[in-house]
């Protein structure tokens, strides 16, 4: 199992193994869990910055417009184009992205994610 280790860009690879960090994985999933009284406790969300989401594209091999199609953003080509505001600093990425790119980089992710993408999208005009 593989899992986001620090911010993207930095000069290690953002995947690491989960042996070497089950500590940490029991930890984030601690935090997952309701406080006293059942309440969720309140996080701000760091967003993936242009170039973190430009170096995950190129670690899982994917072109805007392969990715835009995976995840069903809105891609006319290059210039109106989701994701590329999101590289281009025009539009802020959605939060989950993080999670998105570690479960895409796992061995059969990004395969597995393909084939569930394609029984939800049909051809035709929109």
């Amino acid at each position: 199992m593989m899992l986001l280790n620090g911010r993207l860009g930095q000069s290690e690879n953002f995947l690491v193994s989960h042996e070497d960090h089950a500590a940490d994985m029991a930890e984030f999933f601690d935090m997952l869990r309701p406080q006293k009284g059942g309440r969720m406790p309140r996080y701000r969300y760091i967003k993936m910055t242009p170039e973190e989401i430009s170096e995950a594209l190129q670690q899982t091999g994917l072109s805007v417009g392969q990715f835009s199609r995976l995840i069903g953003a809105r891609y006319n080509g290059p210039s109106d184009s989701t994701v590329q505001k999101w590289l281009d600093g025009k539009q802020d990425a959605p939060t989950y992205l993080p999670a998105l790119f570690a479960l895409l980089a796992m061995p059969g992710g990004l395969e597995t994610a393909r084939e569930a993408a394609e029984r939800y999208i049909e051809e035709g005009d929109t």
